[in-house]
């Protein structure tokens, strides 16, 4: 049981790192040329993948 609930903290954590980080980081890098050009949109899209409490695996 405890090697399944590591697996699943492994597993959060990736899919938190992507869904999460990724796009705050991705705005962070576009902020500035947003700023520069008075103008942009950003569009987020994440796989909702945890979104109800299971991952699933592809």
């Amino acid at each position: 049981m405890a090697l399944a609930k590591a697996l699943w903290n492994l597993l959060l954590q990736d899919a938190f790192k992507v869904n999460f980080w990724g796009a705050f980081r991705m705005c962070q890098a576009c902020l500035p040329e947003m700023k520069k050009n008075s103008s942009g949109s950003i569009i987020n899209i994440a796989s909702g993948k945890v979104g109800n409490g299971q991952i699933t695996l592809i």
